[in-house]
């Protein structure tokens, strides 16, 4: 960058926090967890929902308003349920089957992934609702954004993936990228999503993530110029691009090593490692005939990375290991301020939802505890939003019965401050993007 332009940006105040905010040593991870408000957001057989769907995470907006799956009491019916801690609204889902996602969004757009049969063909898609007045009491519109054929299978219109991202200004991220086929689109929720990436080198995608500065990551099968086919995650910032001018996460792994992407807002990635595995990489990028340049070892735990050109070694930080007491991870969720929470196991025995390393101050709940005069038997991580708060589903010992959790970590910090990080990210990230090109 040439002196004056920096010299101009650090003059900003607002700008120079940012660039603090997102130094390495800030974003990396917090410190020890500080107390969570818990609220209770449904209790199964109450307010209008039966039993509540476990299988599909429940989902939560910056303005606190959670989404999630289960069926009416009394009927029976598929729905869609959106609660604050109040009453709820639901949305009904007649005429879909297998719903495996749900987002939600400031403004009240809700989208799903859910499978469909029409004619006597099978369709797997994207679809959307508005949680405006609606025309008839208590029904809302559905909306089709995208309709594939699951069977009979279509090479044309692949069915759609179960994975989407919904920013919560409306920005919506979901693909149908299949043995090389279909392709990822983006756009406004309430508008058009133009086509943003052709399969074609890229096959199976399984997670896709959204930000506010226009990144999107995704998981991907992929044609290696050195091992064939290898998977990673990869990051886009312009439509169509090719794949020697993305960036990633992690890269030239096997098919097996299928790590989900967290994004923030500031652009960094963090994902769970399983196992151990070796990148290898060389100078010049992807020739085998070159030089070894790196050898770059993955192993169990928490890692956060710094996307870097294809080809290039990434630039990666452990944040959470299997050495402090740790046995093993769920999914991890990862905020515009650096922090994580996630789901694990203990090398002792017992799991509950972390923020950190260290299992006893880093613990925000564990199965067992009482909260509100409940005792979790047990706890499954849903998805959080943009300024670090998250939804649980739990239940209760005593009655079994199910309920869904919004959780706040204590100090919370201001939405505000959530969206003056972003948007001065999304300035910083698009200076650069010009510098690049």
């Amino acid at each position: 960058m040439p002196a004056p332009r920096f010299a101009r940006c650090m003059a900003d105040a607002r700008v120079a926090l940012l660039l603090l905010l997102l130094s390495p040593g800030f974003l990396v991870v917090a410190g020890p967890a500080a107390a969570a408000h818990f609220d209770q957001i449904a209790l199964e057989f109450t307010g209008g929902l039966g039993f509540l769907d476990a299988d599909v995470r429940p989902d939560i907006a910056n303005n606190g308003s959670v989404i999630f799956a289960g069926d009416e009491v009394g009927t029976g019916n598929d729905k869609i349920f959106v609660g604050s801690g109040d009453a709820l609204v639901s949305i009904d889902l007649a005429g879909f089957t297998n719903l495996e996602n749900v987002e939600i969004d400031n403004l009240g757009d809700v989208a799903w992934t859910a499978d469909r049969t029409i004619a006597a063909v099978t369709y797997r898609g994207v679809y959307s609702s508005k949680l405006d007045t609606p025309r008839v009491p208590g029904v809302y519109p559905r909306f089709t954004l995208y309709q594939g054929r699951l069977f009979p299978y279509d090479s044309l219109q692949p069915p759609a993936r179960r994975s989407i991202a919904l920013t919560s200004h409306g920005e919506i991220v979901y693909n149908s990228i299949t043995n090389g086929d279909g392709a990822l689109f983006k756009g406004p929720i309430e508008g058009a999503q133009p086509l943003y990436q052709d399969g074609g080198v890229y096959y199976n995608s399984i997670e896709v993530d959204l930000n506010d500065s226009d990144e999107v990551a995704i998981q991907l099968e992929y044609s290696d110029p050195i091992l064939g086919l290898a998977r990673g995650l990869f990051v886009f910032d312009a439509p169509l691009q090719v794949r020697e001018d993305t960036r990633t996460a992690v890269e030239k792994l096997s098919v097996g090593q299928q790590y989900v992407p967290e994004l923030n807002n500031s652009g960094q990635i963090a994902f769970v490692v399983g196992g151990n595995v070796t990148m290898t990489f060389y100078d010049p990028p992807d020739d085998d005939n070159g030089t070894i340049v790196a050898e770059v070892d993955l192993s169990p735990g928490i890692w956060i990375a710094t996307p870097t050109p294809f080809g290039l070694p990434p630039i990666l930080t452990k944040v959470v290991g299997t050495t402090t007491g740790f046995a093993s991870f769920g999914r991890v969720l990862f905020d515009d301020f650096g922090r994580i929470v996630f789901s694990a196991s203990k090398t002792g025995g017992g799991s509950g939802i972390y923020s950190g390393p260290d299992p006893v101050a880093d613990k925000i709940v564990e199965v067992g505890d009482i909260v509100d005069g409940r005792l979790y038997s047990f706890l499954s991580l849903g998805k959080g939003n943009d300024w670090g708060q998250f939804t649980l589903i739990t239940s209760d010992f005593f009655t079994t019965d199910r309920q869904v959790w919004r959780v706040t970590p204590e100090p919370a910090p201001e939405p505000g401050m959530a969206i003056l990080l972003a948007s001065g990210v999304a300035s910083l990230v698009g200076l650069g993007r010009r510098r690049r090109r």
